[in-house]
Formats: C-alpha cells, structure tokens, sequence
C-alpha cells in the first residue's frame, strides 16, 4: 500500500513540475476570455459606452494594438486584476452590427508581437 501512494505522489509531484517548468512565459497559460457590457445592446437608446473585460494582463498587451471587431477604444486600462479592460463609443460599434445575436472580437498583439483573439456574443435589438 505504501508503494502505490509514493507512486502516486511521485507522479503528482512530477505532473506539478512540468507544469511549472512549463509556465516561464506566463501567456502561455492564458486563454484570451472577454466579457462585452453591456449583454444586450439596444440601437435606438443611447448608450455611452461598450466595456470589454478581459482575463489577460494589461502587462503583456500593446494596448495601441486593441480592436473590438475592428472597433479602435477611446480608453484602454487596467481593472482592478490587473487585467486590460478596453472602452469603446457606443455608436461606433452600433454602427457595425444589426440586430439579433451578434459575435464581437476583441483583437490586439502582446508586446512579445504574438496576436490573440477573443470572443463574445451580444444581443442586439432595434
């Protein structure tokens, strides 16, 4: 019995270090996940502005490089995560869609010149 635990704790402790082996360039890990708001976007009321929340950190991006399905932001920060959160016109991305589900992309290049592309779907209603 003793043996088959060791076993088992030698390869869970061998799998965590290939994993961290493995995460020297932090990106690596990284899935490119954004979250549009707002969810639902009505053409005929105003709307200020479409905020583009992501999980990947402000650090690693050329935020001059951010486009929301070709959409350029007037603001580009960090949130409190330290992750890049993009601010777009509202009427410069109602002018790119039409109503019903939508699929927006949030483009850009890390400083390391590798591209990304992340997806979200939004509603969009007359």
């Amino acid at each position: 019995m003793k043996i088959k635990i060791s076993f088992v704790a030698f390869l869970l402790i061998g799998a965590l270090g290939v994993g961290i082996v493995n995460a020297d360039d932090p990106h690596d890990m990284i899935i490119p996940m954004i979250k549009i708001s707002p969810s639902t976007l009505i053409l005929s009321a105003p709307t200020q502005c479409v905020t583009v929340h992501t999980n990947i950190p402000c650090s690693l991006v050329d935020g001059s490089t951010l486009e929301l399905s070709g959409v350029s932001p007037y603001l580009v920060k960090s949130d409190n995560r330290g992750n890049i959160v993009g601010k777009f016109h509202g009427e410069d991305v109602k002018a790119i869609v039409d109503p019903g589900p939508v699929v927006l992309d949030l483009t850009g290049v890390l400083i390391d010149g590798t591209p990304f592309t992340a997806y979200d779907v939004i509603v969009v209603k007359e």
